[in-house]
C-alpha cells in the first residue's frame, strides 16, 4: 500500500501537486473577480430562467469590458489564435472560445464563458444558449433586471 496526498481546490477539483492546486485556485479567484462586474443570474429553485423565463439585460460597454478581461485571463492559460482574434474583434462567434475552453476542460473558464454563450446580439442574457440564438422561442420576454 502507498499513501498519497491530494489537495482540493475551492470548487472541489483535486490535485496531487500543491503548486497546481494553488494555481488553479488563482484562476477561480481571478474569474470570480472579473465576472463580479456582471449582474447575477437568477438564484432560484427550479429552472424557469433556464427554460426561457426572461432575460438579463447587460450594458454593452460593461459586457465588452468583462468579456475582454475574461478572454485575457483565458489567454494566459490557453494560447490559441482564436482567443487572440476574439479579444481583437467582439463579433467573433462565442463558439470559437467555447470550443477551446471545453477542449482544455478548465471548469472556471467553462462556467464563465457559458454565460457569454447565453448572450444575444442585443446584450440580453438568456438561461441557455438556445434562447440567445432563438429569443423568439422564449416563453417570457421580460427583463429580469433594471438597466
Amino acid at each position: 500500500m502507498k499513501t498519497i496526498t491530494k489537495y482540493q481546490a475551492e470548487d472541489g477539483k483535486e490535485f496531487t501537486s500543491i503548486a497546481e492546486c494553488v494555481e488553479y485556485d488563482g484562476i477561480i479567484n481571478n474569474v470570480k473577480l472579473i465576472m463580479a462586474d456582471l449582474p447575477q443570474r437568477p438564484d432560484e429553485t427550479g429552472c424557469s430562467f433556464e427554460n426561457g423565463g426572461g432575460f438579463i439585460q447587460h450594458d454593452k460597454a460593461n459586457l465588452n469590458r468583462v468579456r475582454t478581461n475574461l478572454l485575457r485571463q483565458i489567454n494566459k492559460h490557453i494560447k490559441h489564435n482564436w482567443i487572440d482574434q476574439a479579444i481583437e474583434d467582439e463579433s467573433i462567434h462565442h463558439s470559437w472560445v467555447g470550443r477551446l475552453v471545453s477542449d482544455y476542460s478548465i471548469p472556471p473558464f467553462e462556467k464563465a464563458w457559458y454565460r457569454f454563450m447565453c448572450i444575444d446580439n442585443q446584450g440580453r442574457e438568456w438561461g441557455q444558449p438556445y434562447f440567445a440564438s432563438n429569443p423568439e422561442k422564449s416563453k417570457n420576454q421580460t427583463c429580469l433586471n433594471t438597466k
